[in-house]
């Protein structure tokens, strides 16, 4: 069986606000991942640009880009495409829910939220990234 350790990952927390990255962050980091932060989108943007993330944690709403931009964004771009994303926002309105996974979302989590759902969500899809390189090595 694998070690826990093998699915921590790199992963980019966008939020503007600075309580939500440090929770978040905290979160994370004590679940032994390596956690960066951006507070805008246009940030988040570029620490994609220079180092793609395995995850990215995605506010909604944001001052200037705003989190749907962003999605829609890194889902354009063949670099950054395949970064798996996760919303993290106050917003549980379904038009909101609906408009992240049609932008290619793998998840929403609303805050508030237990630390335990954080946790388990991002290891989750930490660990399905890793299964999905090794069988793209595997087939190609």
């Amino acid at each position: 069986m694998e070690s826990e350790e093998t699915h921590c990952g790199d992963i980019l927390v966008v939020d503007d606000a600075a309580t939500n990255q440090l929770l978040i962050s905290s979160i994370l980091s004590d679940a032994g991942h390596n956690v960066r932060v951006a507070s805008n989108g246009v940030s988040a943007l570029m620490l994609c640009e220079e180092s793609p993330p395995d995850l990215i944690l995605l506010d909604i709403r944001m001052p200037g880009i705003d989190g749907h931009e962003v999605c829609k964004l890194l889902k354009e771009s063949k670099h950054t495409r395949g970064i798996s994303v996760i919303f993290v926002t106050v917003s549980q309105e379904p038009e909101d829910k609906s408009r992240c996974f049609k932008l290619g979302a793998k998840d929403y989590i609303t805050k508030p939220f237990e630390p335990i759902e954080l946790r388990i969500k991002v290891h989750t899809h930490i660990r399905i990234r890793r299964l999905e390189e090794k069988l793209r090595q595997l087939t190609s």
